[in-house]
């Protein structure tokens, strides 16, 4: 502040210097001058949530931008996991062949028990047309579950 006053005091001694043979009052009444400082700062909310996702990947879309209120639940980004993909393409490729085999397999049981009907093949032959293993016949009934 008191730099302030004496740059003021400075230019009105030189406007007087400026002209000579000029008698004038000069009064000085002390001035508030206010001095404004430049800060640079960071603000940070009280209450900071970490956001993180359940898995790996690229975002490939941010929904919200720094500083915006998001409640619970709301998608905030997109993330893209190729390998994901891959896997989900793998699974559904397993589901399709094994609905596959459940298909021919209950073909070939209706095919077998039409001719049990009419006496054109046995039992045993029957028998044979199922599941050929207890683990086959539980990927069919896991399949058919998944099918419904």
């Amino acid at each position: 502040m008191a730099r302030s006053v004496l740059l003021a005091l400075t230019v009105v001694i030189q406007s007087l210097v400026a002209q000579p043979g000029r008698a004038v009052e000069l009064v000085l009444q002390p001035v508030e001058v206010a001095e404004t400082k430049a800060l640079f700062g960071q603000i940070e909310s009280r209450f900071v949530v970490p956001a993180r996702s359940r898995s790996g990947g690229t975002i490939t879309a941010l929904d919200v931008t720094e500083g915006d209120e998001v409640g619970a639940g709301e998608v905030i980004a997109r993330i893209v996991d190729e390998k994901l993909e891959l896997q989900l393409a793998a699974a559904e490729a397993r589901l399709a062949a094994a609905r596959s085999e459940l298909a021919n397999a209950q073909t070939e049981l209706t095919r077998s028990e039409s001719l049990l009907e009419r006496g054109s093949t046995t039992v045993q032959a029957v028998d044979r047309s199922g599941p050929r293993s207890p683990s086959r016949a539980t990927q069919w009934r896991n399949s058919s579950r998944a099918s419904r």
